[in-house]
């Protein structure tokens, strides 16, 4: 674009005025299609890995299923009863692999309101819903009586405990020994964690977590993948961080951690334990 000659003061600054909006304009497109192609790849990431961890269960049930549905394959009452709680038990994984993905649009999509969380009850609420799987591993489970003041969107901190302490189950010790606790930090932030007893992870195996697609190949469970992953965005949109502490070594485990902003002290909308 060019001004002709003689100058006028208000078509100078009108076309300037212009073109700082088209610059604008171009780097909002830019912005928009920079979104769009990791949107792209994030789907492209978690179909990938949706589809991976899918398969095992869904072949399981349904390749006992076939059995229970076999005439000319008898079974007697407690083989059949097997079979019937393989295939429950699969398709539980299953389904619990398609609310991750939902949880997961979920917190890309929503805009939620950020509030004082009541953190007693959210530990207890996440460790109420995994209440079996602490049972049937024998976990030994320590938190915390109080908590630090913090603010978030208290169904999604829950998400974030179960993941991290179900992991914790599946990757600690036998029988697991799990520890949750918080520590101010000098940055605003409360450090929330879950300390295991297993076999640590390499730095090799830390740096493959949080990442998409990525997997470790343990013993008695599955991949951390995309669970962690969803960890990672919800605490990344409630304005705290994520990370791993550990030095490899049997026994000592790993500790995994999330923070979040401090609360403020003076918000009489919060209401603690003892504060009801």
């Amino acid at each position: 674009d060019y001004i002709t000659k003689p100058f006028h003061a208000d078509e100078v600054l009108a076309r300037v005025r212009t073109q700082l909006m088209l610059q604008q304009l171009r780097r909002d497109l830019e912005t928009e299609l920079a979104e769009r192609d990791n949107l792209i790849r994030d789907l492209q990431a978690y179909a990938h890995s949706v589809a991976h961890d899918l398969r095992s269960p869904l072949a399981g049930a349904l390749g006992f299923a076939q059995f229970l549905d076999d005439p000319s394959f008898p079974l007697e009452n407690e083989e059949r009863q097997e079979y019937v709680r393989v295939v429950v038990e699969s398709l539980e994984k299953a389904n619990s692999i398609i609310d991750e993905l939902l949880l997961l649009a979920e917190v890309r999509k929503s805009e939620i309101s950020i509030e004082p969380l009541d953190m007693t009850l959210i530990v207890a609420q996440s460790l109420h819903r995994i209440s079996i799987l602490v049972a049937e591993s024998g976990a030994l489970i320590t938190h915390p009586e109080s908590w630090p003041l913090t603010v978030g969107y208290p169904a999604w901190i829950e998400e974030v405990w179960v993941n991290y302490i179900t992991n914790a189950i599946k990757y600690g010790g036998r029988p697991p020994v799990i520890e949750l606790g918080a520590s101010h930090s000098d940055n605003g932030e409360v450090r929330f964690w879950v300390q295991d007893n297993g076999n640590g992870l390499s730095v090799e195996q830390q740096a493959m977590l949080f990442v998409p697609l990525t997997r470790l190949e343990m013993t008695r469970a599955t991949g951390y993948g995309l669970g962690l992953s969803i960890v990672q965005r919800i605490v990344h949109k409630l304005n705290g961080r994520v990370g791993i502490e550990s030095r490899g070594i049997s026994g000592e485990g790993s500790r995994f951690y999330f923070t979040l902003p401090i609360a403020e002290t003076g918000d009489a909308s919060w209401l603690g334990p003892d504060m009801a």
